[in-house]
């Protein structure tokens, strides 16, 4: 679980990320996102990326399964609700381990 700064179309953005790994793909516990949300100063001059990514590992594989959730400012939190926070983009990649030989 981490922040992070990254850029988007020459934007600054300040991304928080929940990591989970897990045996199967579970729904997202948005609290986990939130609370990290409402934490942060007011003073943060970024948009703020809230991320979840969940990991699974299936067979010979890892899935990543990343969640996004709308952007929003330290201004606009105070009047977000824990029921507001929504995802609006979905990723899913798949990484092939290597066989042992």
């Amino acid at each position: 679980d981490s922040l992070f700064l990254g850029k988007r179309a020459g934007e600054d953005f300040l991304f928080i990320l929940e990591a989970k790994k897990s045996e199967k793909l579970a729904s997202l516990a948005k609290h986990k996102l939130y609370y990290p949300l409402m934490s942060l100063p007011e003073s943060v001059p970024h948009k703020i990326v809230p991320v979840y990514l969940r990991t699974v590992r299936t067979g010979d594989s890892i899935d990543f399964n990343i969640a996004e959730c709308e952007p929003t400012t330290t201004n606009d939190r105070a009047k977000l609700a824990l029921s507001e926070l929504r995802v609006t983009k979905t990723t899913r990649l798949k990484i092939w381990l290597a066989k042992a030989t």
